[in-house]
């Protein structure tokens, strides 16, 4: 599984009014449903109803599971999870939870470590075998003109 990956070269001035030069990764496109269903098809000789249906199904159950709590391990790809961040809250958990007072003051804290959350990210682990391919993956440097920008 070997690839090119194509890297601009890009000049820019410094502060002291020298020139360096940046690498920048360069994308071809963003591949959409259609392109791959297409390279399923092609690759696989699977009907283009079952790729349409896989990778339905595919992202379907990607979302549902992700936004339920689950891990999602793709064989031979990597592993999906949810991740949280949150803010600092203070710890004012009570000891025990024996009374109604002690058992109002850990709802209240578990609302306030609710509220606390800032935001959603899903997470993706690759395996050792998509490591090993992006790790072996070939650079070609493109010089690129400033004006241009990283995608001619």
């Amino acid at each position: 599984m070997a690839g090119t990956i194509r890297t601009g070269i890009v000049q820019r001035s410094t502060i002291g009014g020298g020139k360096k030069l940046y690498a920048i990764g360069l994308h071809y496109s963003n591949i959409k449903d259609e392109d791959l269903i297409s390279h399923m098809q092609t690759n696989s000789q699977i009907s283009l109803a079952a790729a349409v249906a896989a990778v339905k199904a595919f992202k379907a159950v990607l979302a549902t599971f992700l936004v339920n709590g689950h891990t999602i391990v793709v064989p031979r790809f990597g592993t999906f999870s949810l991740t949280l961040s949150s803010k600092r809250i203070a710890d004012t958990r009570p000891a025990k939870t024996e009374t109604d007072a002690e058992k109002e003051q850990m709802r209240k804290f578990l609302a306030n470590l609710v509220n606390g959350f800032r935001g959603v990210k899903v997470r993706y682990t690759p395996t050792a075998q998509v490591s090993v391919a992006a790790k072996s993956a070939k650079f070609q440097g493109i010089l690129i003109d400033d004006t241009v920008g990283p995608n001619p």
